[in-house]
């Protein structure tokens, strides 16, 4: 299962006669792009080994059901929070009278401070957002970029071995904000994840 606001890779697992289930991650070290791949891997090669090398371990299938794990349920007080904090992000946006033209500029006051950029990844599939300030010789200098998905993203000197639905900032903060909040085929304006992410930028002081 995916939850949709963190987009966090959970698993159900039920007893036969269904009388009993848990929800777990189960996460290993590999994170591959492809569901299907992670699903065989995570149970390969992470805490709940359920598939070896002589076949399917029930065992496992017992210990997992026996854990009593309900990350849903942790993970729905977690979207709960991430509404709040998308409420509070868009207030930041009105309150501060920032706003964006047609041309990607950020504006503050009808000022230019900034700029934005919506991309499509190299694969085609995934997409990127980034997002730029103006230094005093009104030079673009970026400042965060947020991936729904990649996997080696090097960023201000570091390398991240997988940025899922994250916001990361040159001064070394990262936020995860939910892929479900973008319209990337909208115009700026309308785009809440565009808005979220300028949002932290200015509170962040990286767009003045």
């Amino acid at each position: 299962m995916i939850n949709e606001n963190s987009r966090k890779v959970y698993y159900e697992v039920f007893s036969a006669d269904e009388t009993k289930s848990v929800s777990l991650y189960n996460k290993s070290e590999k994170s591959p792009l492809s569901l299907e791949k992670k699903f065989l891997i995570d149970f390969t090669l992470g805490e709940y080994k359920l598939f070896t090398q002589n076949g399917i371990d029930t065992s496992v299938v017992t210990a997992m059901l026996e854990s009593n794990l309900n990350v849903e349920e942790e993970l729905k007080n977690s979207s709960a929070d991430a509404n709040k904090e998308k409420e509070r992000l868009i207030k930041l946006f009105k309150d501060a009278r920032l706003d964006f033209d047609k041309e990607g500029n950020i504006l503050k006051d009808r000022k230019i401070i900034g700029s934005f950029k919506r991309k499509t990844d190299d694969n085609g599939v995934n997409y990127l957002y980034e997002i730029y300030n103006i230094d005093q010789n009104l030079n673009h200098n970026i400042v965060g970029v947020w991936h729904s998905l990649k996997s080696n993203v090097g960023f201000n000197g570091k390398t991240y071995p997988t940025v899922n639905n994250q916001l990361l900032f040159i001064n070394d903060k990262v936020y995860e904000i939910a892929g479900s909040n973008s319209s990337k085929n909208m115009q700026l304006s309308m785009d809440d994840l565009a808005i979220m992410i300028t949002a932290y930028a200015f509170e962040n002081g990286l767009i003045k």
